[in-house]
């Protein structure tokens, strides 16, 4: 039931996405810039299986089951929110990487509509594996580190050589990317709530 209605939710998006490029100048911008984005050097490194299940596990749990948005994390989020002037959360790895990618951050519903748009596109155009190897390698964290292989440099981390607390640290900045005194005791509650849901204790 939840792919059915994810699929349908695909389809809708998807005519949504055709009238959009037909009457939008500005979503026929953005559209560009994700194509060419996505078109070329998809995959710079793999992963492991451990680094990208973990990531999965706390950035999009349904990632396997929708088609570039999840329509029931949608419904959930409009809820949550709807005493409030702006949406937010129900991000899937694909509309986080079209967020990378277009460098738009500002809470608008235009913004999120357009986002959830052109995930149909992702989803159309990149094969789930590309999509993860894509955003593992693309996030932006602080000092303008690009990726996780750069984060794992910078970091002292073996790429190579990751202990399953390794991946879960580095999985954990994908919310908190510059870890500080502020933020430092959430991060770790992060840390220890990807471990949980990886059942390694």
């Amino acid at each position: 039931m939840v792919k059915l209605a994810n699929k349908g939710s695909y389809y809708l998006f998807r005519g949504l996405y055709i009238l959009n490029t037909i009457f939008s100048e500005e979503f026929r911008h953005q559209r560009s810039i994700l194509i060419n984005n996505i078109s070329v050097d998809l995959i710079k490194n793999q992963f492991s299986d451990h680094l990208i299940n973990a990531t999965i596990s706390i950035e999009d749990k349904r990632f396997y089951s929708h088609y570039g948005h999840d329509i029931f994390s949608i419904f959930r989020a409009i809820i949550n929110n709807m005493s409030k002037n702006r949406i937010q959360g129900a991000s899937t790895i694909e509309q986080q990487l079209i967020r990378i990618i277009l460098k738009k951050n500002e809470l608008t519903l235009k913004r999120k509509y357009f986002e959830i748009t052109l995930s149909t596109e992702i989803s159309k155009r990149l094969s789930k594996s590309e999509t993860i190897n894509k955003y593992l390698n693309s996030y932006l964290f602080h000092s303008n580190i690009i990726g996780v292989s750069s984060l794992c440099k910078k970091e002292n981390y073996l790429i190579d050589q990751l202990s399953n607390k390794d991946i879960y640290e580095i999985v954990a900045r994908f919310k908190y990317p510059k870890v500080t005194k502020e933020n430092h005791i959430r991060y770790l509650k992060r840390v220890r709530t990807i471990e949980l849901k990886n059942n390694d204790t």
